[in-house]
């Protein structure tokens, strides 16, 4: 201010004072200026080094000697809300912060934050929209800003600051996601206003549906989902299907598997028109859900992809047995069927120095009871690649198979090597 009364000074002697009045004119006012400067300039500087000692009283000599700097006071203020929990003290400092600096988003958050404390919620929610305006996309205001609305039954008002805080921070999707629910339990609300329009935005949400079994959501989450034009990797949403198949329901879990092979040739890939089993040459990777190959470990059998050995493709399966008393391999597939009705079954296989009492076999079982469907011969010894093949019937009930890579019975110790290649399964 100063210095601006000075200048406006020398400018109006300027205009008014001959030339050689003029000259001494502006060589005052040019000292006048200087000495203003100088003056501002060392009391920044001694406010500055005031700074440099021990909280607060470094912050209070500052503000005192240059009072007009608004950083002081938001210094001092944070001291008192965040480190001494004294919001009493923390407001005065904080209010003068704001009102020299009205762009300082931090200030107008402390000062919300000791509003807050203070039991004043009129005024955090005054000084959180004032800091929202000065930084509308800063994750953490806005998470803190829709806290507060939802918490004050808000909610609409809280929904698109849910969203600013997931698109800043994708990270922290899954806890915000799982609060806005808590306050929103509307999915279409949540995917219209809250959610980011981002595939995996939408599969937390659709986690959280199967996690709390709200399956009419689900499936409008889902159906938002596998119609929208966004691309995504379809083993992230594999564990819907699998909820669904767990639950029992076949029809739905079938339906959407269809969808997501729709966008995703390598989930319904077969060798032949007809062939129900996916990946049937193991030319794909192990999907590891829906009606894919799955695979879980299982000490004692080695389990590759063997792009050396095969019998058509680029690869085959190998297991490779050194363990006693196994029964299961961890490789199974689930196939969907008609009941009552015939099929025929066919697998290439080869064998190297297979030794055991019983050796490794293709079986079928009803998913749901478990029950012997067919069963091929024990692959034993050391054979080329052969045709295995058998036929066999539903039952008046079975809509669902499991094919796996069996020993039955498990006694005793078995060594030896398995390559599998070219299933089919086709109804007669």
């Amino acid at each position: 201010m100063i210095s601006a009364r000075a200048g406006l000074g020398c400018l109006i002697m300027r205009l008014r004072l001959n030339t050689s009045m003029r000259k001494i004119a502006i060589a005052l006012c040019g000292a006048s200026l200087a000495l203003v400067i100088l003056i501002s300039s060392v009391r920044t500087l001694l406010a500055w080094a005031s700074s440099q000692g021990d909280p607060p009283f470094n912050w209070i000599r500052a503000a005192h000697i240059e009072p007009s700097n608004a950083e002081w006071h938001c210094d001092l203020g944070i001291y008192h809300a965040v480190w001494k929990n004294e919001p009493g003290a923390a407001v005065p400092e904080l209010e003068t912060s704001v009102r020299l600096n009205p762009y300082n988003a931090a200030c107008w958050t402390a000062l919300g934050d000791a509003y807050g404390h203070a039991g004043d919620l009129a005024n955090q929610r005054r000084t959180l929209e004032a800091a929202l305006k000065v930084e509308p996309n800063d994750a953490p205001l806005a998470l803190q800003a829709a806290t507060i609305f939802a918490n004050s039954n808000e909610v609409q008002r809280a929904l698109p600051l849910y969203r600013v805080a997931i698109e800043k921070r994708p990270a922290w999707a899954q806890e915000i996601i799982r609060h806005a629910w808590f306050h929103e339990p509307d999915p279409e609300q949540l995917l219209t206003n809250a959610i980011p329009p981002t595939p995996s935005a939408k599969l937390i949400l659709l986690r959280l549906l199967v996690e709390q079994q709200q399956w009419g959501g689900a499936e409008l989450v889902w159906q938002n989902v596998i119609q929208s034009k966004d691309v995504f990797d379809s083993k992230d949403a594999l564990f819907y299907i699998d909820s669904l198949l767990a639950q029992g329901n076949l029809e739905r879990a079938l339906k959407s598997w269809k969808q997501l092979a729709a966008r995703d040739p390598q989930l319904s890939d077969t060798a032949s028109a007809g062939n129900l089993i996916v990946n049937p040459g193991f030319e794909r990777n192990i999907l590891n859900g829906g009606f894919g190959w799955t695979y879980q470990r299982v000490n004692g059998v080695d389990i590759t992809m063997d792009t050396a050995e095969f019998h058509s493709g680029m690869r085959s399966l190998s297991l490779n047995f050194d363990i006693e008393g196994i029964g299961i391999t961890g490789l199974k597939q689930l196939v969907v069927v008609q009941p009552g009705s015939q099929y025929s079954f066919s697998a290439w296989i080869r064998a190297d120095s297979v030794e055991a009492v019983n050796g490794p076999r293709l079986a079928f079982v009803d998913a749901q009871t478990h029950q012997p469907v067919f069963s091929t011969e024990d692959v034993l010894g050391s054979f080329p690649w052969r045709r295995m093949t058998g036929e066999f019937s539903t039952g008046p009930k079975t809509n669902l198979l499991e094919l796996s890579v069996v020993r039955t019975p498990s006694d005793g110790r078995i060594r030896g090597r398995v390559w599998i290649d070219d299933i089919e399964l086709v109804r007669n």
